[in-house]
């Protein structure tokens, strides 16, 4: 036990780093990274430490949500009577993440003074091989060849640039990093950073006073897109896609096999029809591609619809929105009003997610700043 711990803390930003890297093993259809075994690995340690009572109730500030929500996917399988074996599939992998990431902090690695510095080395080294291979291959821009690995780009420039002032040489591998960025033409990483970067210098400039803007901001395009949905429908969002009633009953799922916006866009509108048809509960952990299949006759196209929260909306509903989602962002709220940056770790997170479907990276980028946010600004 004391020997894994030590691991743990010694080992921490390769763990992590390692998400990013692109080669696993798949086993039964699931692709298994090597840090997947140290996450694994985590929740008998976990579960062994907790009933021995060694973890102290402050080190579950923040990250309890995550438990919550973790509860609630077995309470809902229960109440929908959905499969259960998906249902605890879920709530394994959530709970195995969350327990690596909780030990890491446990461990004191947070708060090592090398961790970040570590953490960057290794993730630049994964970015500059993934740009290696891609032009190694004849592919000199686009980099999303290796899978989840296009993730790492956005990621490093993140950290890059939120702790920029850890070392002087970051501000110069940031500038090399955002070039990689460009360069992969991962587009919601791009986003993410540009919106990002962008909020942080009006904190700079507005002070005090970008709290209140940011919540009458927040406050007035939830309010608008609430309102416009319950006046006008779900039909004219799907309209506002450029895509006609007449465009979902004719479409042509041969070229919606080949172009990604077409198939990503019915992908939506289909989601949102079922999501309107459960949408306190959801249908259930992993049974999105079940009800998405009977709007497909390729089986291939019937998968999530590379929406996070849109995701988990229709498998768990309001409900799980609010419980994941809703509390994720009063957690955004308290690291803000203290002036952490792991805020700006979550806010990149947040909307990263609008746009990438379910997958360990996202989860890792998702769930961290509620970790490192206890041990370190």
């Amino acid at each position: 036990m004391t020997q894994y711990m030590d691991i743990l803390r010694r080992y921490s930003p390769f763990i992590i780093a390692l998400y990013f890297f692109p080669f696993g093993l798949s086993l039964a259809g699931v692709q298994i990274f090597l840090a997947d075994i140290f996450a694994l690995a985590s929740v008998p340690v976990f579960l062994y430490l907790m009933l021995l009572g060694k973890f102290e109730s402050g080190l579950f500030r923040r990250n309890v949500i995550l438990l919550f929500f973790i509860a609630y996917i077995i309470i809902a399988s229960i109440l929908l009577r959905s499969n259960f074996v998906l249902s605890f599939i879920e709530a394994l992998q959530w709970f195995s993440l969350y327990s690596l990431l909780f030990l890491i902090g446990f461990s004191k690695a947070y708060s090592d003074s090398g961790f970040i510095h570590k953490l960057v080395v290794v993730l630049f080294l994964i970015a500059i091989f993934v740009a290696a291979y891609h032009v190694s291959t004849g592919w000199y821009i686009s980099y999303k060849k290796l899978g989840n690995s296009k993730y790492v780009f956005g990621f490093l420039c993140l950290i890059l640039f939120i702790y920029r002032d850890v070392n002087k040489s970051y501000k110069y591998l940031l500038i090399l990093a955002v070039v990689l960025l460009f360069l992969s033409q991962e587009r919601k990483s791009i986003l993410a950073f540009s919106l990002v970067v962008s909020v942080y210098y009006l904190s700079v400039i507005a002070g005090q006073y970008v709290k209140g803007i940011l919540l009458v901001l927040t406050l007035t395009v939830a309010s608008a897109v609430a309102f416009y949905i319950s006046w006008y429908g779900y039909e004219a969002v799907i309209a506002g896609m450029e895509l006609s009633e007449f465009d979902l009953f004719a479409y042509d799922e041969s070229e919606a096999r080949w172009v990604s916006n077409i198939h990503r866009k019915l992908l939506i509108s289909n989601g949102l029809d079922i999501l309107n048809e459960h949408l306190v509960l959801g249908v259930g952990a992993k049974m999105l591609p079940y009800y998405m299949a009977d709007y497909f006759s390729y089986d291939q196209l019937a998968i999530y619809t590379h929406n996070f929260m849109l995701d988990t909306a229709i498998e768990y509903g309001v409900v799980g929105v609010a419980i994941l989602f809703g509390l994720y962002l009063v957690v955004m709220g308290q690291l803000y009003s203290q002036g952490f940056k792991t805020f700006y770790l979550a806010l990149y997170a947040l909307i990263t997610i609008l746009f990438a479907a379910v997958n360990s990276v996202v989860m890792i980028m998702f769930m961290l700043p509620l970790f490192i946010g206890v041990y370190r600004n």
